[in-house]
């Protein structure tokens, strides 16, 4: 036995295939049940089942006037052994949970029929909980394993040192929260619930999306998952492959960009400065004065001077262009990457008839231009000062911002700024709309999601740790690729990593607004 499972693990880390062949010779879990549900979930000879009772801890109903309230919790549960199913009855309505052993992976089918007059907004659901043989290795004590299928497939790995078990939403498309949320059993970290939400959790971080997915009165909804079983080392993206495969082809790529050359990154300014009478942060110069007209020259001067040097280092690099955060200025806190240039000569008017110039000192050498964008509005108090608005269609006014720019500068390389954030980026289908609309302009997106990847080259911080496009993305879209920020980050210790990342096809930026030593290294990994 334990000289076929070594055998079986080499198969596994082979490739797709033998993912597939791990699976096909897996035994089938091995399931019982009792009056209370499920009770016994077997696999390889582990018990890997904590309780079965189809739980149900959190449902909110609607009434037709729009008024919210708690639906009652109370019900009665029926165990059906033959056809494998759980039902729980409540007041209004039921729930139903389908357990069905495959090779090598138990399916599970859990439907919620409304039989009330009032429209489910929220609820949350347990079809069963696990107890792994020992201490899962991605649970860190306090972050919660959960996905919500917006933008991702959900595919959450639960490792022990003899195996591993990832649970798959199998529908790629409709939203639904996933996972094990915390451990029963702290600081062993070995128990969980298998936990699935709509709505939202009210006993999980409100940074998850709401899962908008509510079930009318008279319907039903069924969510569709499964766990799926393999070696402690097997690849948790080729045990789930069918579904990434299914994702790619519900959301085909689409991003067509051959330059894979260095990019260069411009900071023209700086916030926080206080200087009256350089009030943008120019250069970050204290003795600059833009308020008067020698002044004004001078600051003419200088920024046409670093257009040039910005040549120079590109050339040096063998740059395809170089991306310029803050043409118009970072005077106000509260809109320091401003990210709208169409305003730029307002925010900044010392910069009116400089900006043009020098956008076309780096056009006319041979680089592409690249200007920062945010999906916000940027608006004015009555001082005049500036600050960030969320607007209804954040996609409409990024196409206007990027026809500005495109059309005024020949723009083609834009940084989104902000769009959303790290757990909840902007829904992935405004932006790809933006793309769309623009097939000669790239994308880099500052938070995303694996679909962001169809359409742009999303950005990563080597000074976070991240350096290059993660493995399970290029399982969906082989072709991907992502801007890697170098600025400020190790690139010696991650030598290795970023020279693989390079010759798949990921992005570099660097400094290009002056000679930053660190550029050599950069060089050298091309």
């Amino acid at each position: 036995m334990k000289k076929s499972l070594l055998i079986l693990s080499l198969v596994v880390v082979g490739g797709a295939l033998g993912a597939r062949v791990y699976q096909a010779i897996e035994p089938h879990p091995q399931l019982a049940y009792g009056p209370n549900g499920l009770s016994s979930l077997r696999y390889r000879g582990w018990q890997l089942l904590a309780y079965g009772d189809l739980r149900v801890s959190h449902v909110v109903m609607r009434d037709g006037a729009g008024n919210t309230s708690p639906g009652s919790l109370e019900s009665t549960l029926e165990s059906d052994p033959p056809a494998g199913r759980v039902l729980r009855k409540f007041a209004w309505g039921e729930v139903e949970a389908r357990y069905t052993p495959r090779a090598g992976r138990l399916n599970l089918a859990v439907t919620v029929r409304n039989r009330s007059a009032n429209t489910i907004l929220e609820a949350s659901y347990e079809p069963l909980g696990l107890r792994f043989p020992a201490r899962v290795a991605e649970y860190d004590g306090s972050i919660p394993l959960m996905g919500h299928n917006v933008g991702d497939p959900t595919i959450i790995s639960m490792t022990w040192p003899a195996g591993k078990a990832v649970l798959v939403n199998e529908d790629v498309v409709r939203p639904l929260l996933a996972g094990f949320p915390w451990s029963l059993d702290r600081p062993a970290n070995a128990t969980f619930p298998l936990r699935i939400s709509i709505g939202r959790d009210p006993m999980l971080p409100d940074m998850l999306p709401y899962i908008d997915r509510p079930i009318p009165p008279g319907a039903s909804d069924t969510y569709e998952l499964s766990l799926r079983f393999g070696a402690p080392d097997a690849n948790s993206a080729k045990l789930a492959d069918d579904v990434l495969k299914d994702f790619a082809a519900r959301f085909p790529p689409r991003l067509k960009w051959k330059d894979r050359r260095p990019v260069g990154t411009v900071f023209l300014s700086t916030t926080g400065l206080n200087l009256p009478k350089n009030p943008r942060g120019w250069l970050l110069d204290k003795s600059l004065d833009v308020t008067t007209k020698a002044g004004r020259e001078e600051f003419r001067r200088r920024i046409l001077q670093l257009a040039d040097s910005t040549v120079a280092i590109l050339r040096g690099m063998n740059a395809q262009g170089a991306i310029t955060w803050d043409i118009e200025g970072q005077e106000f806190p509260a809109a320091s990457y401003a990210g709208d240039p169409r305003l730029f000569d307002r925010l900044a008017p010392e910069m009116a008839g400089v900006a043009d110039e020098y956008f076309r000192r780096i056009r006319d050498a041979g680089f592409r231009v690249g200007v920062c964008v945010r999906p916000q509005q940027i608006v004015f108090d009555q001082s005049q000062h500036a600050s960030e608005r969320e607007v209804a269609d954040p996609g409409r006014l990024l196409e206007d911002k990027i026809r500005w720019a495109h059309d005024r500068w020949g723009a083609t390389l834009f940084f989104v700024d902000s769009n959303g954030g790290p757990s909840r980026p902007l829904d992935a289908g405004v932006l790809e709309k933006v793309a769309a609309a623009f097939p000669d302009v790239l994308l880099v997106p500052e938070h995303k999601n694996v679909r962001y990847f169809a359409f742009s080259a999303p950005y990563f911080s080597l000074r976070d740790g991240l350096v290059s496009t993660p493995a399970v993305i290029r399982s969906v879209y082989p072709n991907a690729f992502s801007f890697v920020n170098t600025a400020d980050g190790p690139i010696e210790k991650h030598r290795e990593e970023l020279s693989s990342a390079v010759k798949q096809g990921d992005v570099l930026l660097y400094r290009s607004w002056y000679a930053d030593p660190a550029n050599a290294e950069v060089r050298s990994l091309y």
